[in-house]
């Protein structure tokens, strides 16, 4: 064979072959026709290989000092958002295990056990569930287009500045689950405060407007004469002439008249002909698409980083064009599958 040809491995294995049964160099080589040299190079290299092998094999190395079954054990202890919500060095004080940090969370996240922000979504008593789950079961087999005649509405508030948000453990699909839900239970002074409305096909202007009352809510008179009376009942009418019939819906704020069957802000509906909601649901912003839409809006307004009022009201203007409807549309798709979500969960969050 030729100079720096290799062996092919038939003939390798020969050689290795005859060289296990003791015989020379030599005498492999007239057997298998490589030379005496080639003989020897191509069996030591096989004893070196064979030598790390067995090494590797029969190496231990230093005995682990967290198991699977230790993790297994820790899952079943986060049943409570305080648990959830240690850190890592927290969470070891607390299992009293003699490793670093650093190892928990490297063997946490090997079974799928990750820091993640908590979702922040309100405290429901047992009564505001059991409200939820109703409206649910009855509007359950709504289809799409059901929805699709239903226009959204609320309020938003903007601020300059931020909350912060806490992180938890938490693994795929446990993003709502109660544990790891960071509660929200008073709002951050606001600076600016508008309306919208918002549909399959439909979105209103963005109405800023001021108030007297603490927070920004409006008066029922207030809602009734600067929402109602200048854009609702005029989107309707128009509407009604092009013969397509809406339904507003509203969420349980009292400027809005649902709680009660006589105030000024039902009687001026009914006279209109405005179609509304009797019995929306309290507390369910992840029915109300319009959330979703002010979540965006929120988004692209905390890139522009405002230090000013001036600032911050351009920001939401210019973002509040960027929205398109087709992103609203399928947040109008997204109803009947939160309706069935809701219905399942039994008046628990959504998700949405």
């Amino acid at each position: 064979m030729p100079p720096g040809v290799p062996w092919d491995t038939p003939q390798r294995n020969s050689v290795i072959h005859f060289k296990i049964q003791n015989l020379s160099n030599k005498d492999v080589s007239e057997k298998t026709g490589v030379p005496s040299r080639t003989v020897s190079r191509i069996f030591n290299a096989f004893l070196e290989v064979a030598a790390r092998t067995r090494h590797v094999q029969n190496h231990t190395g230093r005995p682990k000092k967290i198991t699977p079954e230790m993790i297994k054990s820790v899952i079943p202890q986060l049943n409570c958002y305080c648990m959830r919500s240690l850190s890592w060095e927290e969470l070891l004080e607390e299992l009293g295990w003699e490793i670093s940090s650093r190892t928990l969370q490297r063997e946490m996240n090997r079974h799928g056990y990750f820091k993640h922000q908590a979702s922040k979504k309100r405290y429901l008593t047992a009564e505001q569930q059991h409200k939820r789950a109703n409206f649910a079961a009855e509007h359950q087999h709504w289809d799409l287009k059901k929805w699709k005649s239903v226009f959204f509405t609320d309020e938003v508030h903007f601020a300059l500045n931020m909350t912060g948000t806490d992180w938890v453990i938490q693994t795929k699909g446990e993003c709502y689950c109660v544990e790891c839900i960071q509660f929200n239970f008073k709002k951050s002074p606001a600076l600016f405060h508008c309306w919208a409305m918002v549909g399959f096909g439909y979105k209103s202007k963005l109405v800023f407007y001021d108030t007297a009352a603490r927070g920004g809510n409006l008066t029922q008179e207030e809602y009734r004469d600067k929402i109602l009376k200048e854009h609702v009942a005029l989107e309707f009418k128009r509407l009604q002439q092009e013969g397509q019939y809406k339904i507003l819906q509203e969420d349980g704020d009292g400027s809005h008249g649902t709680q009660s069957l006589c105030n000024p802000v039902r009687e001026y509906k009914n006279d209109q002909g405005i179609n509304h909601f009797m019995n929306w649901p309290p507390y369910s912003a992840d029915l109300n698409i319009i959330e979703n839409v002010w979540r965006i809006l929120k988004q692209r307004v905390k890139r522009w980083k405002a230090r000013t009022e001036e600032e911050l009201k351009n920001a939401i203007l210019v973002e509040w064009d960027t929205i398109s409807q087709e992103e609203i549309n399928k947040l109008v798709e997204s109803v009947p599958q939160r309706i069935r979500k809701m219905y399942e969960r039994q008046g628990n969050h959504t998700g949405h």
